[in-house]
């Protein structure tokens, strides 16, 4: 299925700017009148929003799901890779809830590199904007693919903590974490520690420490 021919049975979904094939199907299992019903949709290759690029994408409904009014929802959702703005993931797998006005990431997973990403979170919708409570770790994540679109040469690993709270119109974000050695633009920086925290607007540099050349460097 083409994803704009879906526009009649899915309100809105032409501002999402779809493109690529889609498969469905659905199973139907239980004991009527209250059967259960899941839904599996995958697409070798979609693109959305004009910059998400997804590869071998699927998305499954999870058992407790309520397809009818949508207060209950749960899914499953999986792809190869996924890329963004020149921002790339791999392996990614992620298992979403929603159940009334909240939104569970109960589990999150990707790859860069040979590090990984992983999280878990919550957003309460409702209101003016919805309330933001995420955390991740980074394992030995590798910086290059996630650089490539900022035109800077950075080389290197980062492991450590990041966290996104506040709301969706005033994001609050910290992160603590370390790297035995970052190359930005041919300057290598080596035992690298950093915690930075603020918003779009301002953002702080509480701690800074690495070793350039040999010798020690600190900022705040």
């Amino acid at each position: 299925v083409k994803p704009e021919a879906l526009g009649a049975y899915v309100p809105g979904i032409a501002g999402y700017g779809l493109k690529g094939e889609i498969r469905a199907g659905a199973k139907i299992s239980g004991r009527l009148p209250t059967p259960e019903i899941g839904l599996v949709a995958s697409s070798p290759a979609l693109f959305a929003l004009g910059k998400v690029n997804m590869k071998n994408l699927e998305v499954s409904t999870l058992p407790g799901s309520d397809l009818v009014k949508l207060e209950k929802l749960g899914l499953s959702i999986k792809a190869d890779s996924a890329a963004a703005d020149g921002v790339g993931l791999s392996a990614l797998e992620a298992s979403l809830r929603k159940d009334g006005t909240k939104v569970s990431l109960s589990s999150f997973s990707a790859r860069s590199g040979s590090g990984t990403l992983s999280g878990s979170g919550s957003a309460t919708l409702g209101g003016k904007s919805p309330a933001l409570d995420f955390s991740f770790d980074l394992d030995r994540l590798d910086l290059a693919p996630l650089a490539a679109s900022s035109g800077i040469g950075l080389k290197g690993t980062l492991s450590g903590k990041a966290r996104l709270g506040g709301t969706a119109d005033a994001p609050e974000f910290s992160f603590k974490g370390q790297s035995p050695s970052v190359t930005a633009n041919g300057a290598q920086l080596s035992n690298v520690a950093a915690d930075i925290s603020g918003t779009l607007q301002a953002l702080g540099v509480n701690d800074f420490r690495a070793n350039i050349g040999g010798a020690p460097l600190s900022a705040s």
